[in-house]
């Protein structure tokens, strides 16, 4: 497949959204009683994070800057350092961070009545790429279906060793969680991006065993999407045990 995909190398460039945790001051302010003490927090943090690459903004270098993941995900193996992951609709990264959020109760359901909130940022960046792909457009249509297996990362990490092999910059692929939503969007370098982050809006998320609602009251805009739709045949996708 490498030499195959070879010959689909293109220019990528456009706007990538992602969401992500909200981040820095807000994300401690609630752990202390003064801007002194939340200050000292924020140092501390700083010394036990691996240094960020030069030159980036801290939203966009996160996702390379810690080790691997100890299961992998979908286009990274364990072994692997993460990717920068978004997409080109907001309704796709909402998907995906639903079905995150809702993976994480498999196993320790909450007790009756309680939900889990949390704040999250949602925020654009463009890319500008030569070496990309769009994986729907070079995949045979039972090689696409297997990447964006619902149940499975199997071809998906070996995919993305075989595109870091080519030092493919950024690709597009369906999302496994919302194919009929605008495509995801893997980065696997800084240096694909040709902006800073832009049109940041926050984002409240209550998680409750059968489902998550995310509201962004800046965009006036409250999304549900429920356990249910993410089932297949009736029971959870566990793509890392596979």
């Amino acid at each position: 497949m490498p030499c195959v995909l070879e010959a689909y190398l293109q220019p990528l460039a456009g706007a990538v959204v992602r969401i992500t945790d909200r981040q820095g001051y807000q994300a401690s302010e609630r752990w202390t009683d003064s801007l002194q003490d939340q200050a000292r927090l924020e140092a501390l943090i700083d010394t036990v994070k691996p240094p960020a690459p030069p030159g980036q903004h801290r939203l966009l270098t996160t996702p390379f800057r810690y080790p691997p993941l100890r299961s992998g995900s979908r286009f990274t193996a364990a072994d692997q350092r993460e990717l920068f992951y978004g997409a080109r609709g907001l309704g796709t990264v909402l998907a995906e961070r639903a079905f995150h959020a809702l993976r994480f109760l498999e196993g320790s359901p909450l007790p009756a009545g309680k939900v889990i909130q949390r704040e999250q940022t949602s925020f654009q960046v463009e890319i500008d790429v030569q070496r990309g792909l769009q994986l729907q457009h070079c995949l045979s249509a039972a090689d696409l279906a297997a990447v964006t297996d619902r149940c499975s990362y199997q071809a998906s990490q070996a995919l993305g060793k075989q595109m870091r092999q080519l030092d493919v910059e950024a690709f597009e692929v369906p999302s496994a969680r919302a194919p009929l939503e605008p495509p995801c969007v893997g980065v696997l370098t800084p240096a694909a991006f040709a902006s800073t982050p832009f049109d940041l809006q926050d984002w409240a998320l209550e998680i409750r065993p059968d489902g998550v609602t995310l509201a962004s009251f800046g965009l006036s805009q409250v999304v549900t999407l429920l356990r249910e739709q993410f089932l297949v045949e009736g029971r959870w996708p566990d793509p890392v045990a596979s």
